[in-house]
């Protein structure tokens, strides 16, 4: 064995012992920790970090990682005693600071969660382009803006300057048809985006910038009959007419200058296509009776003018499946083939009162509006089938698919308008509703297209005895 002199072995033990002292020197806690540390979240989806100096740090670490993980993740080392982190998603994340000094890296302190919001979009306010007055009491206004994803509310101002809110949209299209005849109205719009914040709209005047505004009146008739048709047993139903007064109608329209369209081209006008006649009208035919084929359909050719025919598909279909028995009914229909004719003649466009809901009274339904007791899903289910059942049946004899529908009953409603719109049709046909349109008229706005007050036409039943002169003369 070998052997060491005693003070050679005092030299060894007193490096040893300076060795220890520096690797202890060397671990950590030889620098303070950084002290009374605050995170902050700015406006700009930035976190700020700050801290107490450390007397003898050279300089900072910064380290981060998402709330709940287990490690921190590098970010900077930075010579001041603070620091903006811009560069994380929105989350939640923790922070750690160490100080680095002379004997090395201090335990690090952990900051708080800081919870990084979405980037915040600023709105910018709308802008009402135009408010024109539609009838004698709608005013239509139009806005725009460069906002996406947001929810508008119209203000309009009372008498005592109060403004108050009158309707909401996510379009930019709004139908305040509430104006009186008589008053002056200022509105605003308020966009309202997903976080809560608001823009609003400068002030607009009635009147502002006002669009070109055009009329369609609309007539309801039913049945022709003639003394012949009397004589052979057809009844004369409330809302029949004699055929020589239909022809008087359109004599009269003749000679006054009108144009009888179809809700086929007042949808496609509606829609940018084509062009719209100075004063034209639409004369709607209801049920599809025989007398429509028979009396109506022969003055229409001879006068060059058209009508619109919607019909019943459960009776279409019974006349045809029978159509010898038709001379014993009082109230006969016509039959597809016929309904064929006279859409290939252009004078006639078919259209839908539809197949299967023309019952006063069922389920709670009063005909194609959706009854009480309804759930929304079983009547778009109904309605989807009975759309599809009739437009099927168009098909089988060539005829176009129908576009208008014609509701039974006039019975309808905002949440069915929608229904049947989401089926297929275009336009629906109400009744004499002051609640679809103010005026008689229909009006429109050609820069509104097509849409869920467009969409309704309001229609007056021609009676027996009441020339047409007396519904839009």
């Amino acid at each position: 064995m070998m052997k060491f002199p005693i003070n050679r072995c005092v030299f060894i033990a007193a490096c040893l012992l300076l060795i220890g002292l520096t690797l202890s020197g060397c671990s950590a806690q030889v620098t303070e920790c950084p002290e009374s540390l605050q995170v902050v979240v700015n406006g700009k989806n930035s976190v700020l970090l700050s801290w107490e100096p450390v007397d003898d740090a050279i300089s900072y670490r910064v380290y981060r990682r998402i709330s709940g993980s287990a490690d921190f993740k590098f970010v900077t080392d930075t010579e001041a005693a603070y620091y903006t982190d811009s560069q994380p998603e929105p989350g939640s994340y923790d922070y750690q600071v160490t100080a680095l000094g002379p004997h090395g890296e201090s335990a690090g302190i952990i900051f708080l969660a800081a919870a990084v919001p979405a980037e915040s979009i600023s709105l910018s306010p709308p802008k009402i382009t135009s408010v024109s007055r539609l009838d004698m009491a709608t005013n239509v206004l139009f806005f725009s803006d460069e906002n996406t994803d947001c929810e508008y509310e119209i203000l309009r101002q009372d008498a005592s300057g109060n403004w108050i809110t009158i309707g909401k949209t996510a379009d930019h299209i709004y139908y305040d048809i509430a104006a009186s005849e008589n008053g002056s109205y200022y509105y605003k719009v308020l966009a309202a985006g997903t976080d809560g914040e608001t823009a609003e709209s400068e002030i607009a005047a009635e009147n502002t910038n006002p669009k070109t505004v055009f009329g369609v009146p609309v007539l309801m008739y039913h049945e022709f009959v003639t003394q012949e048709d009397l004589n052979s047993g057809i009844a004369f139903d409330e809302y029949a007419i004699y055929s020589h007064e239909f022809e008087h109608d359109l004599k009269w329209l003749q000679e006054n200058g009108y144009t009888t369209i179809t809700v086929r081209e007042l949808a496609q006008y509606l829609s940018g296509q084509g062009e719209m006649p100075e004063k034209p009208v639409i004369l709607t035919i209801d049920d599809g009776k025989l007398g429509v084929y028979k009396n109506a359909f022969p003055l229409l050719q001879k006068y060059n003018m058209k009508a619109v025919l919607a019909v019943i598909g459960t009776e279409i279909h019974a006349a045809s499946e029978a159509p010898e028995l038709r001379a014993e009914n009082t109230a006969p229909y016509c039959t597809w083939v016929e309904l064929a004719e006279m859409s290939a003649s252009g004078h006639v466009e078919i259209a839908s009162h539809s197949y299967g809901f023309h019952v006063y009274q069922h389920d709670g339904r009063i005909g194609a509006d959706c009854g009480e007791p309804d759930t929304m899903a079983d009547f778009r289910m109904d309605a989807y089938k009975d759309f599809r059942t009739l437009q099927t049946c168009l098909k089988n004899y060539d005829i176009p698919a129908a576009v208008t529908f014609a509701y039974p009953y006039s019975e309808r409603s905002v949440p069915a308008d929608e229904v049947w719109l989401q089926c297929g049709y275009q336009m629906l046909l109400g009744g004499n509703m002051e609640s679809v349109r103010a005026s008689r008229t229909n009006f429109f706005l050609q820069e509104a297209g097509l849409n869920a007050h467009s969409s309704v036409l309001r229609r007056i039943a021609r009676m027996h005895g009441t020339p047409i002169e007396d519904y839009i003369g």
